[in-house]
Parts: structure tokens; C-alpha cells; sequence
């Protein structure tokens, strides 16, 4: 969802994109948001001169998350216990 807010600019957009409602998309980027320290994702009211941008961090944290993904590639899990 990141990254189709990156690309479109619009939380309601991104959540069209994956399926999901805006209040779904919207509740997950606050709790996203709320478990940084800097904010994820920045939003204000719609329409011309408004949307949503992701921040930096965002950009960082989806390339060390694919790359940490790609070794495991088609690895199973182990299971916990």
C-alpha cells in the first residue's frame, strides 16, 4: 500500500488499488504511523493541492525489507514450536 501511495498520492487510491476500504487503509497507515518515531505517511484533505506523500523513511524501509526477503525466497518457515 506504500508504494501505490507513493505512486498515486491518494490513500484512497492505494486502497482501491488493494481491495480494501479507505477507512481500512486509513487505520492501517495511523497504526503504521504511530509505531515510527517520523511519520510513514503524511495527509492532508483531498482534492487540488491535497492527498497523501509518503516520507522517506518509507523509500528505506521497502528496499532493506526486500532486500532481507530475497534470500528467503521460497524458503518455508520454521514452524514456532
Amino acid at each position: 500500500m506504500l508504494e501505490s501511495i507513493r505512486d498515486t498520492g491518494s490513500i484512497s487510491a492505494a486502497a482501491r488499488d488493494m481491495g480494501m476500504s479507505y477507512k481500512r487503509a486509513w487505520l492501517l497507515l495511523d497504526s503504521t504511523n504511530q509505531a515510527f518515531t517520523e511519520l510513514v505517511v503524511t495527509a492532508s484533505p483531498g482534492g487540488a493541492g491535497g492527498g497523501a506523500d509518503t516520507r522517506p523513511l518509507v523509500l528505506i524501509a521497502t528496499r532493506l525489507s526486500l532486500a532481507l526477503a530475497a534470500p528467503c525466497s521460497g524458503v518455508q518457515p520454521l514452524p514456532l514450536f
